[in-house]
């Protein structure tokens, strides 16, 4: 019986980006004897006619993207985009008949906006709350519990290190380097990741790889993110040991509560973010610290590891790839409309015009 083939498409890549990270957990964890993985990065910011495979992935301009999509998407089984809203994706699909679109949101935004995707599913709850498909399902992203090691205990016998793993693109209610300032502990060492630009004097590593020897460094991390989906930082850091405090509005929350696994804070009430790390910071160097560690480990392991993750994405696949082609149906208009709009935001004023104009021949409404 030959593989069930999928197109996995995506707008998101590096080092640091959470979608992209889940991505090459797919392509790399499914036996491709029953799967088969197509990953495509659609860059909306490059010229036409620009393409290059990047650590084995296709990446292409998003303006070139259907001619070439419908190709591969002629013979697949799946399509697999991360939405929101992917209208070059969704339309190249339907143009050709494949058979099932699977749209997957990692954002806390309403997906199903094309008319043929037949599931969304969603990162956590808190991304299920806000959608109106019909037929929604959750996984949570998941991560390899053996790359992300267990190392239980405090981690310096004289200072408490608390780190902030962010991209520039996040949305935060508050920032590691104000909080720690009006803390005021001598023993306190903050230390920021990620894209996002340093504050309040503290230092930042920016991007860096190995993520699992920077939380074997770190007691406590703090992330009050706005209405964070699920938070993939996060469960990274309980695997290894390091502690979460997150926002009330994120989507990890209620699991960090139900599981007492870390700390939450309520960003409408004033100062509660001081109070809350002040409370964590205390608990480092108590025996609760060890056992809250072990704790969250174990969760991991039990709902949030790759293994797990890759089981529920293959049960979806093998259940849509049952369905028979669908009737070829020329793609919307409106598609052009969505590429003019996608390559206009990211700066890409040719292949805007371009979109725009063809948008502008098509006689239907």
């Amino acid at each position: 019986m030959p593989p069930i083939t999928v197109v996995l498409c995506s707008y998101s890549y590096g080092v640091g980006n959470g979608i992209a990270h889940v991505d090459r957990e797919l392509v790399t964890g499914f036996d491709p004897s029953s799967i088969d993985i197509r990953p495509f990065v659609l860059r909306a910011n490059w010229p036409g006619g620009r393409q290059e495979t990047l650590d084995g992935v296709r990446h292409l301009s998003l303006s070139d993207a259907y001619a070439v999509l419908c190709e591969h998407l002629d013979t697949a089984d799946i399509l697999h985009v991360n939405g929101a809203f992917d209208s070059v994706a969704c339309h190249a699909a339907q143009s050709v008949g494949t058979p099932a679109i699977l749209e997957a949101m990692h954002q806390v935004e309403p997906g199903g906006l094309h008319e043929s995707i037949d599931m969304v599913v969603c990162v956590s709850e808190l991304v299920r709350s806000v959608q109106t498909h019909s037929n929604i399902k959750v996984i949570h992203n998941g991560i390899d519990t053996d790359k992300f090691a267990f190392k239980p205990g405090r981690r310096d016998p004289e200072l408490i290190h608390v780190i902030q793993v962010s991209n520039q693109s996040k949305k935060q209610h508050y920032e590691l380097g104000n909080v720690v300032k009006e803390l005021k502990n001598p023993k306190v060492k903050a230390l920021m990741v990620g894209s996002r630009p340093p504050v309040a004097g503290f230092d930042s590593l920016g991007v860096i790889h190995d993520m699992p020897r920077l939380y074997h460094q770190a007691d406590i991390h703090f992330l009050i993110e706005n209405k964070a989906a699920l938070g993939l930082v996060f469960l990274e850091g309980l695997a290894c040991g390091t502690l979460p405090i997150a926002s009330s509005d994120s989507g990890l929350s209620a699991i960090i509560r139900q599981e007492r696994v870390g700390w939450v804070v309520d960003p409408a009430v004033k100062g509660q973010e001081l109070e809350v790390l002040q409370s964590a910071v205390a608990t480092v160097s108590t025996p609760d610290f060890f056992c809250i560690q072990n704790r969250g480990r174990a969760l991991v392991e039990e709902r949030f590891s790759k293994t797990r993750m890759i089981a529920e994405y293959q049960s979806v696949y093998q259940k849509l790839a049952k369905k028979p082609r669908n009737i070829p149906k020329r793609p919307g208009v409106w598609m052009y409309l969505a590429l003019f709009a996608q390559c206009y935001a990211a700066h890409a004023m040719q292949e805007a015009l371009s979109a725009l104009i063809s948008f502008l021949r098509d006689s239907r409404p």
